[in-house]
């Protein structure tokens, strides 16, 4: 199974904490809340992950470095307004076949 994570928001109701980094990519107990995430959706069985990134992509995919390349996927969501869209166009992109779970990061 696929998991498609969402860390594209532009995180407006954290302003202005989500000027400098993406608001998943913000720790928690000094671990970015997206890699806290990602390794415990890859501990549970999930094969592969599919992040939707947009504002601040930078800060996301450094938190998420270390992941191996083959089980992560990187795709821009941008120019999308709202989650479904965002998920739609991961689905899409990633050529997702089966089943498949949407988290937000």
């Amino acid at each position: 199974m696929i998991a498609i994570l969402l860390a594209a928001g532009a995180g407006t109701k954290i302003w202005p904490v989500a000027e400098t980094r993406n608001k998943a990519a913000l720790p928690l107990a000094n671990v970015p809340a997206v890699r806290r995430l990602a390794e415990d959706l890859l501990a549970l069985g999930i094969d592969g992950l599919v992040v939707g990134v947009g504002h601040h992509a930078p800060s996301v995919r450094h938190a998420l470095r270390g992941i191996p390349d083959a089980r992560l996927r990187f795709v821009d969501v941008s120019r999308e307004r709202g989650t479904a869209p965002a998920a739609l166009r991961c689905h899409a992109d990633a050529g997702i076949d089966g089943d498949f779970l949407v988290v937000y990061g």
